[in-house]
């Protein structure tokens, strides 16, 4: 007659093949296999663009800065992460004026980065630096074209600013926006 076993017959390092006997059950692979998808990238787009874009003195509107990138969501459940890089600088004008880097998606304001305060003492080139990032779920399965504008305040009334332009005023060759796809 074989003796009824307790958990305080074995201990934690081994334990005795004999008592081991009959088949194991088999391992269902399925819950390593099938999980969810959330979180993992689906596909990356890079805009960038070397171009200087200049906001004339007494201009209040939004000035297309060029750079952009399109991007077209395979799931409207899955949210976009965008990361945007774009020097700026006020030039001419010895005064201080005002401007904000506007983040458009198919031309509709998505959200702003920053409101830049930039004072010129001596007529010189005052530089800064936009950037931001932003997440929103896609809500489409069609195209969706990111792009930056730098608007100058209205109460800005004189000097020039550029998008893309060192204290120099040289263009720069690392103005970027980043568009992620990540699965819901």
């Amino acid at each position: 007659m074989t003796k009824a076993r307790t958990l305080a017959d074995f201990n934690t390092t081994s334990i005795p093949a004999s008592l081991l006997t009959g088949a194991l059950p088999a391992l269902n692979g399925s819950l390593l296999t099938n999980l969810a998808a959330g979180g993992k990238v689906v596909q990356v787009i890079e805009g960038k663009t070397d171009a200087q874009t200049l906001v004339h003195s007494g201009n209040s509107y939004a000035s297309d800065t060029l750079l952009t990138a399109t991007i077209t969501p395979t799931s409207s459940a899955n949210k976009i992460l965008c990361f945007v890089n774009q020097p700026l600088q006020k030039a001419d004008e010895v005064e201080t004026s005002r401007a904000t880097l506007e983040l458009r998606i198919n031309d509709n304001i998505e959200c702003t980065f920053g409101d830049f305060l930039l004072y010129n003492h001596d007529g010189s080139q005052e530089s800064s630096h936009a950037g931001g990032t932003n997440l929103r779920v896609a809500g489409t399965t069609s195209a969706l074209v990111y792009k930056t504008h730098l608007k100058k305040s209205v109460n800005s009334p004189n000097g020039s600013f550029y998008a893309g332009a060192s204290h120099t005023g040289a263009a720069l060759a690392r103005q970027s926006i980043i568009l992620m796809e990540i699965a819901a």
